[in-house]
C-alpha cells in the first residue's frame, strides 16, 4: 500500500488474470543529444529540420500576445515537462529506465509514441520532412532495439502523397522491424484560390487534409501496403494551433480537446469516404483524445443514416409536397385584412410559400370544383397570448377535415 491507502500499481497488476499493454505510452526526446544523432544518419538536413519544427514553439512564445493576437498565433505550452520529481523526467527521457521501471507502472507492454515527434509530419517542405522523418525513425529504433520485448517504438509515417508514405512504410517494417506506425493527417494544404503573398497568408489560407475524403490523392494503396505489411494505422495528431483553437493568450483553451478533434476528423472521413467498407480487416487506431468523442460519432453516423439513407431521402422530395391551403382561382371577395401584432394573414404565407417551392395549381381531383377551392383571401391566424385560434371559411374545415381525417378536430372560428 502507499501511504494515501491505495494500492500501487504493481498491487493492482498482481490482482489481474490478463496483461495490461499501455498503447499510447510516449517518451520525451532530448533534443540536443537526438538532433545530433539523427545529424550522423540523415545529414544536415535532417537534424536542423528537427530542430526548425521545434523552434516554433520558441518563436510563438517569444511574441507578445499583441503580436500573437495581430498575426493570430496560438499560445503554445511552456513550463509542459516534469521538473519537481526529476526520477520521472528521467524515465520519460531514457528507454532503458523506463524498460526498467515497467513493472513498477503495472504494464507489461508498452508501444512508445514520440513527443517532438508528433508534429514532424507536418513539416511542409517535402525534401527536409522526408530526411527527418527518415533520421527519427531510425534513430529512434536504435534507442529502444534491446527493449523489444516490452516495449516497441511507433514509427513515423509521413502522409503528403501515398507514395511518401508507402516508402517509408516499406522501410520502416523491413529496416528496423517496426511493428506500429503512427501516421501523419490534417496536413495543411494551400487553398487553391489563393494567392498568399505573405508567410502569415501562406500560413493561414490553408485547409486541412483528412486523407480519405475529399483529398487530392488516392490514399488505398497506402491502406493496402498497411494490409500487405501488418501494420495497423494509428493516428496522434493535433488539432491545436489551427481553426477553433487559435487564442494568442491560453493554451489551455487551445489544448483542451484538440486531439479528440483531429481523431474525429479523419476517423469520421476513413467511414464516410468507404476505407472501412474497402478494407474491412483493416484496424485503425486514434490516440490521447478519450473515447467520449468516439461515442457521440457512432450515435451521429446511426443518426444521419436515419435521416440521410435513401429511403428517408425520397421522403424529402420537395417534389412530394402536398399543399394543404391551395390559391384558388376563386371569384369571391372578402374584405382587405389589416395584419397587428397578433394576427397572420395567410395570404401573405400562402404567396411566399408558393415562391419558395415554386408550387404549381394542384391538380388533385378534391381542387377541380369550384366549390371546394381553397380560398386564401379568407384566412387569418390569430393569436390571442398563448391560445391559437383558426378563423376558417366552411369550404376550408370541410376540405382538411376531408384530406386529414380531422372531421371533429377542428371547429371554425
Amino acid at each position: 500500500m502507499t501511504t494515501n491507502g491505495h494500492r500501487t500499481p504493481e498491487q493492482i497488476r498482481a490482482s489481474l488474470a490478463h496483461p495490461v499493454i499501455d498503447g499510447d505510452g510516449h517518451w520525451v526526446e532530448f533534443d540536443p543529444v537526438f538532433s545530433e544523432r539523427m545529424r550522423k544518419v540523415g545529414g544536415d538536413k535532417a537534424a536542423d529540420g528537427f530542430l526548425a519544427a521545434l523552434q516554433t514553439t520558441r518563436d510563438a512564445l517569444s511574441m507578445s500576445v499583441a503580436e500573437r493576437r495581430r498575426r493570430r498565433v496560438a499560445q503554445p505550452a511552456f513550463w509542459s515537462r516534469q521538473a519537481e520529481n526529476t526520477l520521472d523526467r528521467a524515465t520519460a527521457m531514457m528507454p532503458r529506465l523506463l524498460y526498467e521501471r515497467l513493472p513498477e507502472f503495472g504494464t507489461d507492454f508498452a508501444i512508445i509514441y514520440p513527443t517532438a515527434g508528433l508534429r514532424l509530419p507536418r513539416i511542409g517542405d517535402d525534401s527536409t520532412r522526408r530526411a527527418v522523418i527518415r533520421a527519427h525513425n531510425i534513430v529512434t529504433a536504435d534507442y529502444f532495439r534491446n527493449f523489444g520485448d516490452r516495449m516497441t517504438p511507433a514509427a513515423i509515417i509521413p502522409m503528403h502523397t501515398p507514395d511518401e508514405a508507402i516508402e517509408e512504410l516499406e522501410y520502416v517494417t523491413r529496416e528496423l522491424g517496426a511493428k506500429v506506425g503512427m501516421f501523419g493527417s490534417g496536413m495543411s494544404r494551400r487553398v487553391p484560390s489563393t494567392t498568399p503573398s505573405d508567410p502569415d497568408g501562406a500560413r493561414l489560407s490553408v485547409y486541412y487534409d483528412v486523407l480519405a475524403l475529399d483529398s487530392e490523392y488516392d490514399y488505398d494503396p497506402v491502406w493496402a501496403k498497411c494490409r500487405e505489411v501488418g501494420i495497423a494505422p494509428t493516428f496522434h495528431s493535433s488539432g491545436a494551433a489551427q481553426g477553433l483553437r487559435l487564442s494568442p493568450s491560453n493554451f489551455v483553451y487551445n489544448h483542451i480537446g484538440h486531439f479528440a478533434a483531429a481523431g474525429h476528423a479523419v476517423s469520421k472521413a476513413i467511414f464516410l469516404g468507404g476505407v472501412t467498407r474497402r478494407f474491412p480487416g483493416l484496424r485503425f487506431a486514434f490516440l490521447e483524445g478519450g473515447v467520449g468523442w468516439a461515442c457521440q460519432l457512432f450515435g451521429d453516423l446511426i443518426e444521419h443514416w436515419e435521416r440521410r439513407n435513401r429511403t428517408a431521402m425520397e421522403r424529402m422530395d420537395p417534389r412530394k409536397l402536398d399543399r394543404v391551403i391551395s390559391r384558388a382561382n376563386a371569384t369571391a371577395t372578402s374584405k382587405d385584412m389589416t395584419m397587428s401584432a397578433d394576427t397572420i394573414d395567410l395570404r401573405v404565407v400562402n404567396d411566399q410559400l408558393e415562391r419558395a417551392f415554386a408550387w404549381g395549381k394542384t391538380k388533385r381531383a378534391h381542387a377541380t370544383s369550384p366549390t371546394q377551392n381553397v380560398v386564401a383571401e379568407s384566412l387569418v391566424v390569430v393569436m390571442p397570448r398563448q391560445r391559437v385560434r383558426v378563423i376558417l371559411r366552411r369550404e376550408i374545415l370541410h376540405f382538411l377535415e376531408e384530406r386529414f381525417q380531422l372531421s371533429g378536430r377542428i371547429r371554425p372560428g
